[in-house]
């Protein structure tokens, strides 16, 4: 009885490693068999993705004829002329745009004064010219990411004997400023706002040229320009920089507030901008586009 116990136990130890054997084998050929299938499966999904990705491209470029834009055209240095040709940082951006999206840019020029109420009321897609991102301009317009850094400084001639530490100490001198820019919003929210600033020590203009004669023709003891223009402005006239404003101003694209115009209605224009505008201001053609311009002005 004991033998035949024992021998029965031999036997389901023998057959217990013949199992084992076996169910090894079968892992390996398992795992073998489905290395297979992954290695096609992942063949098949990465061609699947490179398909994906040439529909997705095509279905994504702007599908305009062409990218009809409201510019402020004497607005040195971002866009002014000069012999009859456009000129400046904007111009410069605007045909890295036109580059990037490959859609064809027509502009249509205005003055600085004209431009927002003109893209208002006219069939444009966007307008551009050196114009900043405010509270009061978001209830009328929509804005892209922003395209430009400003802030606000107060310009004097060089020698000039004015001491200014903070923005109420303007109010003790005659302060030159150009209509409809963000100079005249910063007063009209501070200084206006709680009349410290006598309303005859204010004086508007309509052009750049016209603010910078001012300061030339003693009109004025101070003017107000965003500081990369008034940095220029430096250079080329013999002013200094009184007093720098310490809230940042950034500059964008414009568009309608939501509503496009008819022919766009199947394209995000908006989007398109965006997504061109940030590869457009991180490349190698923007930093020298704008190393360029500074250097001819």
């Amino acid at each position: 009885m004991r033998k035949h116990c024992s021998s029965e136990l031999r036997s389901d130890r023998k057959r217990n490693k013949t199992e084992c054997k076996v169910q090894k084998y079968f892992r390996i050929l398992h795992s073998y068999f489905c290395f297979l299938d992954i290695s096609a499966f992942l063949k098949i999904s990465a061609f699947c993705i490179l398909i994906s990705a040439f529909l997705f491209s095509c279905s994504n470029k702007l599908k305009v004829p062409e990218i009809k834009v409201a510019l402020a055209s004497d607005f040195f240095p971002f866009a002014y002329v000069e012999n009859d040709t456009l000129k400046g940082l904007e111009i410069e951006l605007l045909n890295l745009l036109e580059k990037n999206l490959k859609v064809p840019i027509i502009i249509s020029q205005y003055s600085f004064g004209q431009l927002l109420e003109t893209f208002h009321n006219e069939e444009y897609d966007f307008a551009i010219g050196a114009i900043t991102i405010t509270e009061q301009r978001e209830d009328i317009f929509d804005f892209s990411i922003p395209y430009y850094d400003a802030t606000q400084t107060f310009l004097a001639v060089e020698t000039a004997d004015i001491n200014i530490e903070e923005l109420s100490d303007v109010t003790r001198y005659t302060i030159g400023v150009m209509n409809n820019t963000t100079s005249i919003l910063l007063l009209e929210n501070t200084l206006l706002r709680d009349r410290s600033l006598p309303a005859n020590n204010l004086r508007r203009y309509n052009s750049l040229p016209t603010l910078i004669s001012a300061l030339k023709n003693n009109e004025v003891a101070l003017i107000m320009l965003e500081k990369s223009i008034a940095d220029i402005a430096c250079e080329m006239n013999n002013f200094k920089i009184a007093y720098t404003h310490n809230e940042t101003e950034l500059y964008a694209l414009v568009f309608k507030l939501g509503t496009q115009s008819s022919r766009l209605q199947q394209n995000d224009i908006k989007n398109h901008l965006n997504r061109a505008l940030q590869e457009v201001l991180q490349s190698k053609e923007w930093i020298e586009a704008k190393r360029v311009v500074s250097i001819e002005l």
